[in-house]
């Protein structure tokens, strides 16, 4: 029998910028709430008090920041994600213990999270670790290493997840992300969608890959003066070639249509924890190209969708190129796409959650 007790996810920043792994963290939470559990989402201003040496002008901006953010709501998703209103939403003004409420059960989200969890009284509850990464472009790989050996429960999303948590002498649960077919689904059918287009994500965080598939454009624009090319992400890349059409922080409703247009959509990450914008690709009935690494795990080459080599733009344009030529069997592979992501329904994701925290 499951349990239903409190549980707070200690996020530490900001829920305003739409980033993955938050999203997975309020459906969690979103989906615990509506099951019975009292659910709370820790966000903090800083992660730690300032030093005394700190300028009193300083402290005050802080002050008044945190009392901005609080009255109007900043820290909030609202503009890209909408809360169960059973949620509890805290805005701390830091991580340090006096501000975090006693409970059952406490999960820290991303690494810098983990050593304030670890440090906590047995009054703030058992101790998790949602890892959804190996956060090495936040500190140091052996600081991060540190915090997989911290005495607390690991939950991971993907395999080469679990593998490097068994190599570290860790145990961990796995369980795989959930996908919302409600949110992303095939409005428009493949073979209805433009011949030559292809979509991407952009993203400054260098092992996103993001240049190598605006590489890959380079080349094809010059074989395909036709070719439609178009991406989105948070921030608004102004140094693309002019025929790559970009969306900043596109709304989830536009996103979809960006979707339903392409019919290739491009992942060129160095490394992804379980990589979502594919997947999303995928319901919406594109042919994902994607590099071979773990974080694609869902992704079986010429069968649900194209697996091509890491930091290759060559292979990135002959994986675009094959679809051009064998647009039928490229629609058979985006049909089986969509197919094959039925197994991650939010409600078996959810079930296995309950087990791991009542475990």
């Amino acid at each position: 029998m499951v349990r239903k007790l409190s549980v707070s996810f200690v996020i530490g920043f900001s829920g305003s910028t739409p980033i993955g792994g938050l999203r997975i963290i309020y459906e969690y939470a979103n989906r615990l709430a509506d099951r019975g559990w009292k659910v709370r989402v820790i966000h903090a201003a800083r992660l730690s008090a300032f030093s005394r040496q700190t300028p009193l002008l300083k402290r005050l901006r802080f002050q008044f920041g945190y009392y901005r953010r609080l009255l109007f709501g900043m820290y909030l998703p609202s503009s890209w994600f909408r809360i169960n209103p059973k949620v509890k939403m805290l805005w701390t003004r830091t991580l340090e213990e006096k501000y975090i409420p006693d409970g059952d059960i406490i999960i820290a989200c991303p690494v810098e999270t983990a050593s304030f969890v670890n440090s906590y009284s047995p009054a703030k509850g058992k101790k998790f670790y949602f890892i959804q990464h190996f956060e090495d472009w936040t500190m140091a790989a052996a600081e991060v290493e540190k915090t997989w050996k911290m005495p607390l429960q690991k939950i991971v999303i993907s395999r080469w997840l679990l593998e490097k948590s068994e190599r570290l002498g860790e145990n961990a649960f796995y369980i795989p992300n959930g996908l919302d077919p409600s949110n992303f689904r095939i409005d428009i059918p493949f073979r209805k969608r433009y011949l030559k287009s292809i979509l991407f994500l952009s993203h400054n965080l260098q092992f996103k890959g993001t240049k190598y598939v605006v590489e890959a454009a380079k080349k094809l624009i010059e074989k395909y003066p036709d070719l439609k090319a178009v991406t989105f992400g948070v921030y608004n890349e102004k140094s693309y070639p002019p025929f790559i059409t970009c969306y900043q922080n596109p709304p989830q409703k536009k996103l979809r249509e960006l979707y339903n247009q392409a019919r290739i959509f491009i992942s060129p990450s160095l490394s992804e924890g379980w990589a979502l914008p594919p997947a999303e690709a995928m319901m919406c009935g594109c042919i994902v190209i994607a590099t071979d690494i773990g974080g694609h795990e869902y992704i079986h080459d010429h069968e649900n969708g194209l697996l091509c080599a890491v930091q290759s733009p060559d292979s990135i344009v002959e994986k675009v190129e094959w679809v051009f030529n064998y647009p039928d069997e490229a629609e058979k592979i985006a049909i089986a796409a969509s197919q094959s992501l039925k197994e991650f329904d939010w409600d078996s994701r959810v079930s296995l959650f309950e087990q791991a925290l009542n475990s």
